[in-house]
């Protein structure tokens, strides 16, 4: 068993230990990181830099369960669930840490029912949030573990992807290229947009749709001029 050592642990997520060598595992202002010392399944994990704030332990871990508000109905509040299956990444899918997410209006439509029949049901919610990648899938070149994203609606470049379907015991869980009202999220790669260090991560989340959305209105509808 891993004993978790760092008042940071409740933001991490549930981890499943497989014992075994091929990762050192680190924790650093409560981010997780993987040190490489033996790479032969594939998968990619992020490095990171600084205080370690956890004893290293010579396991292989997944953080394969997670935290997120369920739309079961319409019209009624979303459920926040424990314990959801993240599944394995396919061909340009990015698991991503949620650091930040904003509420859209557009959002809070869809869970009152005001926008018509909702055939996705159960799903996920939330376009517009900020983050740390955690796992690339295959193709995936536009961001690599360790990134600072934004997350956004707005497709760019990179892998377009079906959403990814989680699981809660029996329940399948439905979701978009982005969702963002979780701990964890799956999420398309053209939906990730690379972050300068310098931003901070709350003000982020908003430029993954409040900013881009107010900034497309007066540019492209309202058209002020400079004697506006």
């Amino acid at each position: 068993f891993l004993f978790l050592r760092s008042r940071y642990h409740h933001t991490l997520g549930k981890p499943r230990v497989v014992r075994g060598s091929g990762y050192k595992l680190f924790f650093l202002q409560g981010i997780a990181g993987f040190k490489n010392s033996a790479i032969n399944s594939g998968r990619t994990f992020p490095t990171f830099s600084g205080k370690v704030s956890w004893e290293f332990y010579d396991q292989r871990i997944f953080f394969n369960t997670m935290k997120a508000a369920v739309l079961y109905q319409t019209g009624q509040p979303l459920i926040v669930e424990d314990g959801i299956e993240t599944p394995s990444l396919m061909r340009g899918q990015v698991l991503v840490k949620v650091a930040f997410s904003g509420i859209c209006r557009s959002q809070l439509m869809e869970v009152r029912g005001k926008r018509g029949e909702d055939a996705y049901l159960p799903h996920l919610l939330g376009h517009e949030a900020s983050g740390w990648v955690i796992e690339t899938g295959a193709e995936v070149t536009k961001v690599k573990p360790g990134d600072k994203v934004v997350l956004t609606w707005i497709k760019g470049e990179g892998v377009d992807c079906k959403g990814a379907k989680y699981k809660l015991g029996n329940t399948t869980l439905n979701s978009g290229g982005v969702t963002t009202f979780s701990d964890y999220t799956v999420v398309s790669e053209n939906r990730c947009v690379n972050l300068e260090e310098n931003i901070p991560m709350d003000l982020a989340a908003l430029l993954g749709c409040a900013i881009p959305t107010g900034a497309g209105i007066v540019f492209n509808t309202l058209r002020p001029n400079k004697n506006d």
